[in-house]
């Protein structure tokens, strides 16, 4: 399904029944929401949510902004170092308002939210600056963009720089990148099978996956964001925040800044996670929601 919302077009679909409490699930930089699997939207539906899944813009089938030159890696970096300004085709406030115009879309005046890695910033700053929106939010192994925060791993950043190969020209070849980068952020002793990543990577390349650009103009967004800290004391609603505790791409020092600066807030360490959702870890993940739903 799509709903045109601020002035863009998102895809979105929905689990359970929407007399129960409504959630969004919000995805991470260049993250489909198909992510979110399946399996893990039935089982919070389950357990008593009307869920809510949707890409952000520049991802999946949601509206590309392919017209925009995505900007080099090189002057990202010296804009998070030296708080340049740049002209961005959109921002992270435009991505925050997508997710309360699509609430406001569906007719949903309040719901929890739940967000991984940009997501979990993108659910800090509708928390922050919507409060009227929200039950609750989950963060996922995010941050705060607070700049003294500790770097993903040179292993991880090396993949994440590294061009892919098209996948129009050489599938095969992006099929082993993302492989790799899967492998290498994801938790070490509950990793995805080659097989799994490989199958996900042509599902998501059916529905509009491959599309670099967007993931970069994503980042734009987020590092033109900021540190976010000053903002999160306006949050008032209850905050859960989990974060696996070797996870290489978002430390673990980045969901405690979270945590620190939301003083309120409860914290969960996932042993064994990384940066990736293992079927292991649902039950966990989802067990705690569902506490937080309670508490509201």
């Amino acid at each position: 399904m799509q709903a045109n919302v601020n002035n863009t077009f998102l895809e979105y679909d929905t689990f359970g029944s929407p007399d129960q409490e409504p959630l969004l699930l919000i995805s991470g930089l260049n993250t489909p929401m198909t992510r979110w699997t399946q399996r893990f939207c039935e089982q919070l539906g389950a357990s008593g949510f009307y869920v809510i899944r949707y890409n952000n813009r520049d991802t999946g089938l949601s509206e590309h902004f392919n017209q925009h030159k995505p900007i080099g890696m090189l002057k990202l970096l010296l804009t998070q170092m030296f708080g340049l300004r740049l002209n961005l085709p959109y921002t992270m406030n435009d991505m925050v308002c997508d997710g309360v115009a699509l609430l406001n879309e569906l007719g949903i005046k309040k719901a929890h939210l739940v967000g991984r890695s940009m997501g979990g910033f993108i659910a800090q700053l509708i928390a922050s600056e919507y409060p009227d929106h929200v039950l609750s939010i989950t963060a996922i192994m995010s941050t705060t963009g607070n700049l003294l925060l500790p770097k993903p791993s040179i292993r991880v950043m090396r993949l994440f720089l590294k061009k892919a190969p098209n996948p129009h020209d050489d599938l095969d070849g992006y099929i082993q990148h993302r492989i790799k980068y899967t492998r290498v952020i994801g938790s070490q002793k509950y990793p995805i099978s080659d097989s799994a990543i490989g199958e996900r990577v042509k599902q998501d390349l059916a529905r509009g996956g491959y599309n670099p650009g967007g993931g970069r103009r994503q980042l734009a967004a987020m590092i033109q964001a900021g540190d976010i800290r000053p903002r999160l004391h306006k949050i008032v609603c209850p905050v859960l925040i989990m974060h696996g505790d070797c996870d290489p791409l978002v430390p673990l020092a980045c969901g405690l800044d979270v945590h620190q600066n939301i003083k309120h807030s409860k914290m969960r360490v996932i042993k064994d996670m990384g940066h990736s959702l293992h079927d292991h870890f649902f039950a966990e993940l989802i067990g705690e929601i569902r506490l937080l739903k309670i508490v509201v």
